[in-house]
């Protein structure tokens, strides 16, 4: 593989850039020594039909589940483009390197870092540390919350990579500008439970990525009939359905449940990440605080 730093980080480069492929949808001629191969085999080997089986595996997991742009994590609509789609432009930009997919998706990322890396180290820790630390770790942690036999161990080892990689460029932090549910907000009489379900809804906004599986199986777990819609549909669906059902405090005891196993799986991830996801947590402790104060609607 083209451009990657010398001696110890090479091999992690490479390895991230064979994560960067499988997120991309592109399974890789070598898999650079990773787990991950293992965890494909297990998962993929025995099946009749492995790369089908693959493909449709992928279209749930990143067309339906954890969309892998930065946009979608960092900002208020949680949708493709915006300001974080800007930053990782001008970066590359800077660079003269050019994406060939939309600059903040998480394959392009890795491919500029694995770029920049022989040529600049310092310009290459600042990308890691502004625009692919602010948010991919977070990701990695959603596709673990899903469970999924093969996708899960990717984000678990993606963010072990990139532990390595702060470790060896050791940038700075970068500030990231996260908000969270408020009792200033949840006094405002303008806002309501579609309001409420929009913040929940955008990472930023919370602290917390609810994939479109983790809200049906709290709906499943009280109950509730929503029907099986996107990410964005079933979160206003939960909350309409848990007054319709007189259950919108087990609805928040749901959640709140589910915003603390976030929290807890936060602060499990490898060590030197910590300071990209200090942010997170105080986000999320915030979302979880005022969740109770939520009032009852009959």
């Amino acid at each position: 593989m083209p451009g990657l730093a010398p001696g110890f980080l090479k091999a992690h480069m490479q390895e991230l850039l064979v994560i960067g492929q499988l997120i991309e949808g592109k399974l890789p001629l070598d898999w650079a020594g990773s787990p991950l191969e293992a965890a494909y085999t297990a998962r993929y080997a025995g099946l009749a039909q492995p790369l089908d089986e693959w493909a449709a595996d992928h279209y749930q997991v990143f067309g339906m589940e954890v969309f892998p742009f930065a946009s979608v994590f960092l900002t208020a609509e949680a949708q493709m483009g915006g300001a974080p789609l800007e930053w990782a432009a001008e970066f590359y930009r800077r660079s003269g390197w050019y994406p060939k997919t939309q600059p903040d998706q998480a394959c392009a990322m890795v491919r500029f870092l694995d770029q920049e890396i022989p040529k600049d180290r310092e310009a290459a820790g600042e990308f890691l540390s502004a625009q692919v630390l602010t948010w991919l770790p977070v990701f990695g942690l959603a596709l673990m919350q899903l469970q999924h036999p093969f996708f899960s161990p990717l984000g678990k080892r993606l963010n072990e990579v990139l532990a390595t990689c702060v470790r060896e460029l050791q940038p700075s932090p970068f500030e990231i500008p996260l908000q969270h549910l408020t009792p200033e907000f949840l006094a405002d009489p303008e806002q309501g439970l579609k309001e409420i379900a929009h913040r929940m809804l955008a990472p930023a906004l919370c602290g917390v990525y609810f994939s479109r599986v983790d809200q049906l199986q709290i709906a499943h777990a009280l109950e509730l009939p929503v029907s099986f819609a996107t990410r964005s549909q079933i979160m206003p669906s939960l909350w309409y359905a848990s007054v319709d059902y007189h259950k919108q405090g087990e609805l928040v005891q749901a959640l709140s449940h589910f915003v603390e196993g976030w929290i807890q799986g936060l602060q499990a991830l490898p060590a030197p990440l910590a300071p990209w996801l200090t942010p997170w947590v105080v986000a999320s402790q915030g979302t979880l605080a005022s969740l109770p104060l939520i009032k009852p609607i009959s």
